[in-house]
């Protein structure tokens, strides 16, 4: 009570309808006597947004919050503008190397990967900083077990500490006051809440102090006004039991992008916003014109990021030299460039990993961050293609990205890309050509790269076994469309470089297409009433009997509380219901 705002804290708990009391427990008293306290135990399976909430509850009082205040004061009076502040949080003292020393030596006994306790191999602090928040005209604001590395010190950066602005005197006074001590972790409490006061944290994601600060910066994080990221980089431990940490949502999108485009991106964003409506969704927008769109993006709580590259003009020089029958995206300027778009994702999206959704995904169930486990990507982690079975990397169309390594590695990689490329593609090693972006990454980052389990990439037309597919959290429609689905059934004949996979998805015709189509047609539905008639419209613009199919399919699907099994039974039924509505209409 003479840290924290109780008031606040139990108002906050009582706000959702929580009855709570303050006690103070008995440790004198035998184990089996005491007040039971399940700990950390129970939070992994509460509502995560309830403990986001309580944890930002713990607000300073008292004197702790008179020194927080006037450091931050001090701050100020002393040129540091705290909007350009970014607290270090640096775990190196000879304590926390024989802690990580213990720590890495269970991966002995259960194989559990712990090999992000220290700072990156063969990289520096600064190196490290610099590749996430630190630019000029930014400060640092270093809180760590040890004196402040000298590669700091004679960097040029300002580096401060709280000693620098917090008035020890009042400090002292309050501990002497206290009725018991020793308090050393009041110095950390203050640092704490000092950083949290601050756009940019940098920290080390083993650490709890750490890690509590990444998870209360999670929903605050905007367009460019903060960021949060951990210089050790892959997994965050806490989050085994805390499943509250979120992976930002990036999608890319052009309005030069074919009229479906804007329809899929509507249905896929719709899926995430259901599924996970407290994620963080970023859009790398390309286009000025859409004043429609921009609005239902921002209404939808998606931050926009302005992309016009200079380089677009190259790309377009390069997809003309493209083979359309090996790709589909060779046939369009726009969803060619929209691919691209990708690369300037470390440019605008400010945090350690961020999920790349090609538009044409639909998010089925909701996922936190510690889902794609703890040895996590240094660079990218793409999944399988046309094989469910297949372990090799290749599909891009979702995308774990490593955003410092790929900042770090820009230049190059750009340089990389802009090189003259054969008609074929990117030859990988062993596997063939791929094309576009996709080849781009396959081959710059190919010692890194890393496998993306197929449940967050999803193909329709996998044959696979009921619990495979019932774990898929991501369905992608890669190569053909809902709409390529529903007219194959009907006898539409897919474009040359998805017909291979529509006859393969009718052959199987598995209850799983099915119902990913279903998933399309309940998001599409809840991006807006029309928007099922404006795909079908796009899609099938020359033809409306192949529209009323399209519209009925999907309308039926998404109003439907049962799960779709068979797609040619729900397209014959929308024939005969079209049929029907016709003779009725003719009969009148």
């Amino acid at each position: 009570a003479e840290v924290f705002d109780m008031d606040y804290l139990m108002k906050t708990i009582e706000d959702f309808g929580i009855q709570a009391r303050l006690v103070t427990p008995d440790w004198n008293l035998p184990k089996n006597q005491r007040i039971p306290c399940v700990g950390i135990t129970r939070i992994n399976t509460e509502d995560a947004q309830i403990a986001m909430r309580i944890m930002k509850a713990f607000r300073p009082t008292g004197i702790i919050k008179d020194i927080v205040t006037s450091t931050l004061e001090t701050m100020k009076i002393k040129g540091f503008d705290v909007s350009q502040g970014v607290c270090l949080h640096h775990r190196d003292g000879r304590d926390w190397h024989k802690h990580c020393a213990r720590w890495s030596a269970i991966t002995i006994k259960d194989g559990i990967y712990r090999g992000n306790c220290l700072d990156k191999p063969k990289e520096t602090i600064l190196e490290s900083l610099e590749s996430r928040a630190l630019i000029l005209p930014r400060w640092l604001y270093y809180v760590g077990d040890h004196d402040i590395p000298q590669k700091l010190v004679h960097s040029k950066y300002n580096v401060v500490s709280k000693n620098d602005f917090v008035d020890s005197t009042a400090m002292a006074k309050f501990l002497n006051n206290l009725p018991e001590g020793p308090y050393r972790d009041l110095w950390s409490l203050i640092d704490s809440f000092i950083c949290s006061s601050l756009p940019w944290f940098v920290g080390n994601s083993v650490s709890t102090w750490s890690a509590i600060q990444i998870a209360k910066r999670q929903a605050t994080i905007s367009e460019h006004g903060s960021g949060s990221y951990w210089y050790n980089s892959q997994s965050i431990p806490l989050a085994e039991f805390i499943p509250m940490y979120q992976i930002p949502i990036v999608y890319t999108y052009t309005e030069m992008s074919a009229g479906a485009g804007k329809f899929l991106l509507k249905a896929s964003i719709s899926s995430v916003r259901k599924q996970m409506p407290y994620n963080t969704i970023h859009i790398i927008y390309h286009g000025k014109k859409d004043e429609d769109f921009r609005v239902w993006l921002m209404d939808n709580a998606v931050i926009l990021h302005h992309h016009d590259p200079k380089w677009r003009k190259d790309i377009e020089v390069m997809r003309r030299a493209g083979n359309s029958t090996r790709s589909h995206l060779f046939l369009h300027e726009g969803n060619y460039f929209g691919t691209w778009q990708r690369i300037d994702i470390p440019k605008f999206i400010t945090s350690e990993y961020c999920l790349l959704l090609d538009s044409d995904t639909i998010v089925v169930k909701p996922f936190t961050f510690d889902e794609f486990g703890l040895k996590l990507t240094n660079s990218v982690a793409f999944s399988a293609e046309g094989n469910p079975e297949d372990t090799f990397p290749w599909n891009a169309g979702v995308s774990l990205m490593n955003v410092p390594h790929l900042k770090k590695t820009y230049q190059k990689f750009f340089h990389f890309i802009m090189q003259p490329v054969e008609r074929r593609g990117y030859h990988v090693s062993g596997r063939g050509n791929a094309v576009s972006d996709q080849g781009a990454y396959l081959i710059f980052y190919k010692k890194s790269i890393q496998f993306l389990s197929i449940d967050f990439n999803f193909k329709p037309y996998y044959n696979v076994t009921h619990a495979k597919a019932a774990s898929a959290k991501i369905v992608h429609f890669h190569g053909p469309k809902p709409h390529d689905y529903i007219g194959h059934v009907s006898g539409v004949k897919c474009d040359k470089a998805a017909q291979g996979l529509c006859d393969r998805a009718g052959k199987i015709n598995t209850k799983y297409l099915c119902s990913n189509v279903q998933a399309f047609a309940k998001s599409l539905f809840l991006s807006g009433e029309d928007n099922i008639m404006g795909y079908c419209e796009v899609v099938y613009a020359t033809n409306k009997d192949y529209q009323g199919i399209c519209f009925f399919t999907l309308k039926t699907l998404a109003a439907s509380v049962d799960v779709c099994t068979d797609l040619s039974l729900e397209v014959n039924n929308a024939k005969v219901g079209i049929a029907r509505k016709y003779t009725l209409s003719n009969g009148r």
